[in-house]
């Protein structure tokens, strides 16, 4: 937590309040929820200060807003591991009536999405790598009863030396325990889509991946940080579209997809709707069986789109599914085809089951053979302590949300809930790196304007 004074900066025209001891950078990109600007502090280390401004502008949606920002803090503040986004600080604001909120993030340099997007090479180790970084910071998670709930590239931010982290908990739900200790799936809560980018979904991207070094000319450049309101979708698992009750197996499906497109080099799904997100995932995996339904209590008003899926998966041709088997050089026949090993096909298989419960859990899968030469169990930590989620129940008003906001921003001795948090130790891998240098205008300029196609 800040503690020294605090003193107003213009970063290319937008004001920022930080600690005295912080030195403006540049602006890193600007959008619907605030702005975001690179800073150093006293020691040197980066950092990335994003302003979420009018948080409490209105009522109604607003204040929904301003309650996934509050979620995502008492998250992030409760988490501590190499694979999830770190939160340094919160800056405590100047009275409790106020508008802004600060967070302090750790700097990273790019997003997934941009490096799939860029020309970079992605080698098999990478995929693996990364992967294996989104399940072991899955399990960190999923041991904590923690549904991310919008894992896509976007939400996954990386550096040139293929660490990677988790982002964006605005949409994250806590799974209930019932008294006998079972837990209850996440219901979905009224008011909240999951179709828009929360307010600590930035990625950070100023850099050339290739060294991060000071003094050079860099281009002034800016992202528009807009909601991706279709994308998420592509990214889905299909309980959410059928059912109101899911579980933790959302997140992993999410990770087929991830890893299907850091292979093909392009999205899996590119659904335009609910409905079509269903036949598309049924084009891949094939027509659910009654048997993969079974735990999935489908609403009335999924029932139709289910149906209508079904009809038109059977009714058509079939060239992606040959005797059960699903071709993924098909799929991507533009991609080289020895990419698709057994081991990985198998791996894709699990985690794009219809079925949530063949999908297994993050442990399973990093168990799986795919991951023989990386996984480590005793490297792969869990979360120790449970998150006091009960503020989640709150009454919707302004004052509620603003107090609770209000005391997270205050020091930790002043906060009831504070809890100690463990430092999960660090992998190396240094055989892998983002080799290639991604500093051309080109990588850059669709970077921040975001022209790219996702």
């Amino acid at each position: 937590m800040a503690t020294d004074e605090m003193q107003i900066v213009h970063v290319e025209g937008e004001i920022f309040r930080v600690p005295a001891s912080y030195t403006a950078v540049g602006l890193l990109g600007s959008g619907t929820y605030g702005v975001v600007a690179e800073f150093t502090d006293k020691s040197g280390r980066g950092l990335a200060v994003k302003k979420v401004f009018g948080v409490f502008s209105g009522e109604g949606e607003d204040l929904a807003e301003a309650k996934r920002c509050l979620r995502e803090i008492k998250l992030l503040r409760h988490f501590k591991h190499e694979n999830v986004i770190e939160l340094i600080d919160v800056l405590p604001p100047p009275s409790p009536s106020f508008e802004d909120i600060y967070f302090v993030i750790g700097l990273m340099e790019t997003d997934l999405h941009h490096v799939i997007q860029s020309s970079q090479d992605l080698t098999d180790d990478h995929v693996l790598f990364f992967s294996y970084q989104i399940l072991r910071g899955l399990k960190y998670l999923h041991s904590a009863r923690v549904v991310h709930r919008d894992l896509k590239p976007r939400n996954l931010l990386v550096n040139s030396s293929c660490d990677l982290q988790i982002c964006d908990f605005g949409l994250s739900r806590v799974i209930a325990k019932d008294l006998d200790g079972t837990q209850r799936p996440v219901t979905e809560e009224k008011g909240l889509s999951s179709d828009k980018d929360s307010p600590l979904g930035v990625s950070i991207a100023d850099r050339a991946l290739s060294n991060g070094r000071r003094g050079s000319a860099r281009p002034k450049l800016r992202r528009c940080l807009t909601a991706h309101n279709v994308v998420t979708l592509w990214y889905r698992a299909p309980e959410i579209i059928l059912s109101k009750s899911y579980s933790f197996g959302v997140d992993l499906f999410s990770v087929g997809c991830i890893i299907a497109e850091m292979v093909g080099r392009r999205a899996l799904f590119k659904s335009l709707s609910d409905a079509d997100h269903l036949k598309k995932i049924m084009q891949v995996v094939g027509v659910p069986s009654d048997m993969d339904l079974k735990d999935i209590v489908v609403t009335e008003n999924a029932a139709d789109d289910l149906q209508t899926a079904i009809e038109h998966a059977q009714e058509a041709d079939k060239p992606y599914i040959v005797d059960g088997c699903t071709q993924w050089p098909v799929i991507f026949s533009d991609v080289d085809q020895s990419k698709w090993q057994p081991q990985l096909i198998g791996l894709l298989e699990i985690l794009l089951s219809f079925d949530p419960a063949k999908r297994t859990t993050a442990i399973d899968v990093l168990a799986h053979s795919f991951y023989a030469g990386i996984s480590d169990p005793d490297d792969e930590q869990v979360c120790e302590q449970e998150i006091c989620w009960e503020f989640d129940s709150m009454e919707l008003t302004k004052d509620n949300v603003r107090n609770a906001l209000y005391r997270e921003c205050m020091p930790p001795d002043a906060r009831r809930d504070s809890q100690e948090i463990r430092v999960i130790r660090r992998v190396s891998i240094s055989a892998i790196a983002l080799t290639e240098t991604l500093e051309g205008p080109d990588y850059f300029t669709d970077l921040y304007t975001g022209r790219s196609a996702t």
